[in-house]
């Protein structure tokens, strides 16, 4: 799994390096050349979003989304376990869930044809970030879960990223 969140890791910080040379450059057209570019506002957004829901994939393989435990210390040790297999399982149920329905979103927006206003893109690209980034972070927590359930350590890497 280390190799797979490396990936998603590279191509963040292609993005976010990506959107500070497009960023400084329309910085440089506004206020040096007094013509800024009307599409980077666009271009940022979009950049954003495929953003957040690679990272959230980091986060779901590394097992870090944040999480209310509160009650977690008032249960059995031996009920721990399985009460993070039902926690583990409904996270799962969700994205798979919301990974479903943004799947049928994209498909309607893709028949549709509907492109972005100012460099007039398919629509379906931004919107389908929810659907990879979902998709991404079930098939992690469905991992988690088989891991949980054959009684082995969920990892979160941070023994993997300290040695």
């Amino acid at each position: 799994m280390r190799k797979i969140e490396l990936f998603f890791a590279y191509i963040c910080a292609s993005l976010i390096m990506s959107a500070v040379a497009i960023n400084f450059s329309n910085v440089i057209g506004r206020y040096v050349f007094l013509n800024p570019f009307s599409w980077v506002e666009e271009v940022l957004v979009y950049m954003n979003i495929w953003m957040v829901f690679l990272g959230s994939i980091i986060v779901s393989l590394r097992n870090k989304h944040l999480n209310i435990d509160i009650f977690r210390h008032l249960i059995p040790k031996f009920m721990s376990r399985f009460v993070s297999a039902i926690i583990t399982a409904a996270t799962g149920i969700v994205c798979v869930i919301v990974a479903w329905i943004s799947y049928g979103y994209v498909d309607r927006v893709h028949k549709m044809g509907q492109q972005s206003i100012s460099l007039e893109i398919p629509m379906y690209i931004p919107h389908l970030a929810v659907f990879v980034g979902f998709s991404m972070m079930s098939l992690a927590t469905g991992i988690h879960l088989v891991r949980l359930l054959a009684g082995k350590r969920v990892d979160d890497g941070d023994a993997e990223r300290s040695s």
